[in-house]
């Protein structure tokens, strides 16, 4: 698998979850594993980290482009 691809396909994936953690926030989705409630501040550190993660990934792309 070329570097590019591989690179394209992990920014998309963390673009995703992004969104994904984006949307429970802001819809106040409640998550829960078991009986164990899952916090919303968990999100807003997953947006933050996926969010910033994919940004890096897309400009490793273009970078890669150059």
């Amino acid at each position: 698998m070329k570097t590019k691809t591989y690179l394209l396909t992990v920014a998309i994936l963390l673009s995703a979850v992004s969104i994904f953690h984006l949307q429970r926030i802001t819809f106040k989705w409640n998550a829960a594993i078991g009986s164990w409630t899952i916090p919303l501040w968990t999100s807003m550190i997953g947006f933050i980290v996926t969010a910033i993660l994919a940004y890096l990934g897309f400009k490793l792309i273009q970078k890669d482009q150059s």
